[in-house]
């Protein structure tokens, strides 16, 4: 399906097309077979009407056969070898080794050396959920998807600052001289008829002093503070010469690779058989309302945005496919019932927003093609709870990827389910 809308770039983002396009991705096949739980089926021996005792019941609309209480044992063969294959492929992982010789210059060399630390000293245990997973999702479903990154995350903590240490960020020394209005912030700090004037000098040295604790600091979004907020550290600065404010600090920041389970964590269209050609990729994150309001103060999403995705927790985009409702006896629907066609991962009652990260590609008014970062929820298209940058979270041109999707697919040919 090749919408026109995704082709050219505009001044907003496609949100309604790419909505539709991600709902394209469904992981029910077009034979009505789902693409998930038909594997997890054949793998784990999954069939209708199983209970736990391992014996056949009758049921309202059905006896059992051959009769009641019949051995209904399960043999997970499928399971076995899947799992015999994935401890032979993570073995084999952790006896590669890089040598150092090997490297052609001396940045190669080094690129090794950088990649033996992370993966061997800083990064092992995260490294070995990641290889497990996604050797788990390669034998099982036939291919995975990792996505590598570079993570950086600005969160805020409660520092004790005294007058000295904000204004030593602007290189200005409370007992110098000088002209500037900064000169006097001191004595005018001791003197209340002052706290109107004050309140935006310091508003200002606080925006310097806390871009100073994080390195590069145009890449996160300055938390606002409230004049009530500053009039309470303004007071706290003239009682005991130091007052608690929000400071960021960089909590995160190294690369990650992260193995995303097919039709779960990350979808693209049925039609295209290399991500790398895919007119889009969605990865789907699910967060929790305190994530959206941290992301919304420190990396700049759209508050509108959150506000109208809070309202739609515990929803998940294809819990309605083909018309189906969720069943009401859980058991039944994770042992395969059959009549109930919908894809269910979370239900009302959950705290978790569905968030969608979508990466497509996009041309600019001089036709020179570019992949784009659209982050969306399915639920909140252009007219819902708003017009324009309501309807999406974040979009920006992703400058640093090349040609190239930021995914990695891994295949198996001789996958066993």
């Amino acid at each position: 399906m090749q919408n026109d809308n995704l082709v050219y770039a505009g001044k907003t983002p496609p949100v309604n097309d790419l909505i539709a396009e991600y709902k394209s991705c469904s992981p029910t096949a077009p034979s009505s077979i789902h693409r998930l739980s038909a594997s997890d089926d054949i793998r784990l021996c999954r069939w209708p009407n199983q209970h736990a005792d391992g014996k056949k019941h009758s049921t309202s609309s059905e006896a059992a056969f051959p009769f009641e209480g019949a051995s209904d044992t399960r043999l997970p063969i499928a399971d076995g070898i899947i799992n015999e294959l994935v401890d032979t492929s993570v073995d084999a992982f952790w006896r590669a080794w890089m040598a150092n010789h090997n490297g052609e210059t001396e940045e190669s060399q080094y690129a090794l050396k950088l990649a033996d630390h992370f993966i061997n000293r800083q990064f092992t245990s995260e490294i070995a959920r990641e290889v497990e997973l996604s050797e788990q999702f390669r034998q099982a479903y036939g291919w995975v998807v990792l996505n590598p990154t570079w993570i950086r995350e600005v969160a805020l903590k409660r520092e004790r600052v005294t007058l000295a240490e904000l204004m030593g960020a602007v290189g200005q020394s409370p007992e110098g001289e000088s002209d500037s209005p900064l000169a006097k912030l001191p004595e005018m700090i001791l003197d209340e008829q002052f706290d109107d004037l004050t309140v935006p000098m310091l508003k200002e040295l606080y925006g310097v002093y806390a871009s100073d604790q994080v390195v590069d600091g145009d890449d996160f979004q300055l938390p606002e503070l409230s004049d009530s907020a500053l009039k309470k550290f303004v007071r706290e600065l003239r009682e005991s010469g130091e007052a608690e404010i929000a400071v960021p600090y960089v909590c995160k920041n190294h690369p990650e690779i992260t193995a995303l389970r097919p039709w779960d964590d990350v979808f693209l269209s049925g039609d295209c058989t290399d991500i790398q050609k895919s007119r889009a990729v969605f990865r789907r994150v699910w967060m929790t309302e305190q994530d959206l309001k941290a992301r919304a103060k420190l990396e700049g999403w759209n508050a509108a945005w959150v506000t109208e995705a809070i309202k739609h927790k515990g929803t998940s985009s294809f819990n309605t496919q083909n018309g189906a409702t969720p069943p009401t006896d859980i058991s039944h629907a994770m042992l395969g019932g059959q009549e109930d066609e919908g894809y269910y991962l979370t239900t009302g009652d959950s705290d978790l927003i569905e968030v969608l990260y979508a990466t497509h590609r996009m041309l600019d008014k001089d036709d020179i093609p570019g992949i784009y970062l659209t982050i969306l929820h399915a639920a909140v298209g252009q007219g819902t709870g708003g017009a324009g940058k309501a309807s999406w979270a974040f979009h920006e041109l992703m400058d640093y990827t090349g040609a190239d999707m930021p995914y990695v697919t891994g295949q198996d040919r001789k996958s066993v389910v």
